[in-house]
């Protein structure tokens, strides 16, 4: 936001004891009865009197600002605070879209516990603190009143083009640094419809799919372009892409396989990974492909193996398809690697969590479909974080699984690297880039995100993203035209 000037903390005539004492107002949800009918939003946020009160417990700390250096995206978040406080959302707004480009989607997708709010000063008093849902709040008050998300000040045409590869969070955020530039860009996916992991992996009561909707409208009235069905690597290659007159290539394609695991039994029928759960559950009628059928969820009992995002978004789809019972089970002590509002929300809705224990065989019932898991308790080796969790002795149990889902970590898909020279990657399989422009080992070739083997988080992809497009910019115009 042009000419806005910060106002510093010593300016604001605010009371920070007073502040301390205000609790944390209500963040509502959809009654549990009522949400697991459906695949609509669960959280409902904040009101708009709930919205300025939390943002007024902010007490503005002196620089350094723990909340913004936390900040991966390092957005000003007492000054956002402030105005909300003062019921200025709009105000709000802006300063977040100053750094980030897509808060609809953070707001809702970061584990702020462990980042922005996990800092905050007054989190030692009341644990209670939800930055990012009020992100999330201002961004959707600012697209409600402007039917839109806002186009950004564009700079004059460059004459240079540029393909943009994949359209999940690091993708979206290059084509639209990259256009606001000046260049001409081409958004290229494998899937149906732009998105990405926002659309096939992300259950709609997390992301509802209409937000994606107007990033993707947004970009297109910035004069992105988009092309569908086009997987890299096979219809046709980097190399190609040059040939065809592209000046620089935005690698965007994310962590896409889930590593293999380990585990007998997993060749049952009945057993999925959950990026293919979670895409049954997210496709609409007409576009699940003709040869699959839709998995019958109702009456069965669920088993997770693992303890991420994915994990507990798939437990949480399957209580909304009526299974029977649904079990999570994880290697970690207490916590999950997911963000604690999720696991929250899990629990309410039914779904029970096994920590400390591991799947070591999956049992069939005779005709090939799984029937029954095999586990084992652990307990942990030593003290401290390192510490591995290791087999209690006698401690097996079978329970009941007829249904089973593996949510491993995500891990290299090799297929453009072995489709392009010049292309390299480390020996883990992610790409190979420069830690401050993100080039490849390749020319005019850039990657950020998942695929270079970063924290597989949405605002650390976007960061990403933002730091390479200036990266590519300068790149695009050291060139002779």
């Amino acid at each position: 936001m042009e000419g806005i000037k910060r106002k510093e903390t010593w300016e604001h005539d605010i009371d920070r004891k007073a502040r301390l004492r205000i609790p944390p107002p209500r963040l509502d949800y959809r009654p549990v009865e009522e949400r697991v009918q459906d695949f609509e939003e669960a959280c409902l946020g904040f009101s708009l009197e709930s919205a300025m009160e939390e943002a007024s417990r902010c007490v503005e700390c002196p620089d350094p600002q723990g909340c913004v250096l936390a900040c991966p995206l390092h957005n000003d978040i007492p000054s956002a605070m402030w105005e909300i406080s003062e019921g200025n959302f709009l105000a709000a707004a802006e300063i977040f879209r100053q750094t980030s480009n897509f808060p609809e989607l953070c707001g809702r997708l970061c584990p702020d516990e462990c980042l922005c709010a996990g800092s905050c000063g007054v989190g030692k008093f009341h644990p209670d603190i939800r930055l990012g849902r009020l992100e999330a709040f201002i961004a959707d008050k600012q697209r409600e009143a402007q039917g839109g998300i806002p186009i950004p000040v564009m700079q004059k045409p460059t004459g240079k083009k540029v393909a943009v590869i994949g359209s999940g969070p690091a993708g979206l955020t290059a084509a639209e640094e990259l256009a606001k530039l000046g260049h001409e860009v081409t958004v290229f996916d494998m899937h149906s419809q732009p998105g990405g992991t926002l659309v096939y992996d992300i259950p709609r009561f997390r992301l509802p799919i209409n937000i994606v909707e107007k990033k993707v409208e947004q970009l297109r009235n910035m004069g992105v372009e988009f092309k569908f069905g086009m997987c890299i690597g096979r219809e046709t290659n980097l190399d190609s892409l040059f040939e065809q007159g592209f000046q620089a290539i935005f690698l965007g394609t994310g962590a896409g396989l889930e590593l293999r695991t380990e585990i007998p039994g997993t060749n049952l029928e009945g057993t999925f990974l959950a990026t293919e759960f979670l895409r049954y559950v997210n496709l609409s009628e007409n576009e699940f492909p003709a040869d699959k059928e839709m998995q019958q969820v109702k009456d069965k009992h669920v088993v997770i193996i693992g303890g991420g995002y994915a994990a507990v978004d798939c437990a949480r789809a399957a209580v909304r398809m009526d299974a029977k019972e649904v079990t999570c089970i994880y290697r970690c002590e207490l916590e999950m690697l997911c963000r604690v509002e999720d696991k929250i929300a899990a629990q309410e809705e039914g779904v029970d969590f096994l920590p400390m224990t591991e799947v070591i065989e999956l049992l069939g019932n005779g005709q090939k479909y799984v029937s029954q898991a095999r586990c084992q308790r652990l307990r942990p080796s030593g003290i401290g974080p390192r510490a591995q969790p290791i087999p209690v002795e006698g401690a097996l149990f079978t329970m009941e699984a007829d249904l089973v889902i593996l949510a491993p970590e995500r891990g290299p898909d090799p297929l453009i690297e072995n489709t392009t020279t010049d292309l390299e990657a480390a020996s883990e399989g992610w790409l190979l880039v420069d830690d401050d422009t993100g080039l490849t080992t390749k020319e005019g070739v850039f990657a950020a995100g998942d695929n270079t083997g970063q924290s597989q988080l949405a605002v650390i992809a976007i960061a990403d993203a933002r730091r390479v497009s200036s990266a590519m910019h300068d790149y695009l115009m050291a060139m002779r035209r």
